[in-house]
């Protein structure tokens, strides 16, 4: 499946860089490189991905905090044609936990986004948080 994945994150002029990249990180995975671009006079953090691999990392955080319901719901809720676009919490990012912001104002340093692109957005989502009945039951 093709899919193009993008985590974005402004850098606020009193926030450490590195420490907004950790954030980005712990939703993309540490394996992700983070460029620093320079946007309209402002620092922003970008990876890009490809494949699902990108969202390797998202996935595990959404199971192991048992929140694919709640994530399936946000993610259908926000395709947008052959785009998914949410926004994430940066504070709980940086502690290692996903939490949606329904809107930017949500995240008072502001969000990281995420923008998934690709041919088939329900199917990408069906990868990401699995409806309940095609989960592995627990040992």
């Amino acid at each position: 499946m093709q899919a193009k994945v993008r985590f974005k994150a402004e850098v606020n002029p009193t926030e450490d860089a590195d420490k907004v990249a950790g954030a980005v990180l712990n939703l993309a995975g540490a394996g992700a490189q983070v460029e620093k671009r320079l946007e309209g006079g402002r620092v922003t953090l970008l990876y890009e991905g490809q494949g699902l691999e990108g969202l390797a990392r998202l996935r595990s955080l959404l199971e192991a905090q048992k929140i694919r319901d709640a994530a399936r719901t946000v993610l259908s809720g926000s395709v947008r044609g052959d785009r998914v676009a949410v926004a994430f919490n940066r504070q709980a990012a940086f502690v290692g936990r996903a939490s949606f912001a329904e809107s930017p104002g949500e995240s008072p340093l502001g969000p990281i986004w995420v923008e998934i692109e690709t041919d088939d957005p329900l199917a990408v989502i069906d990868w990401v948080a699995p409806p309940r009945e095609r989960r592995k039951p627990r040992a």
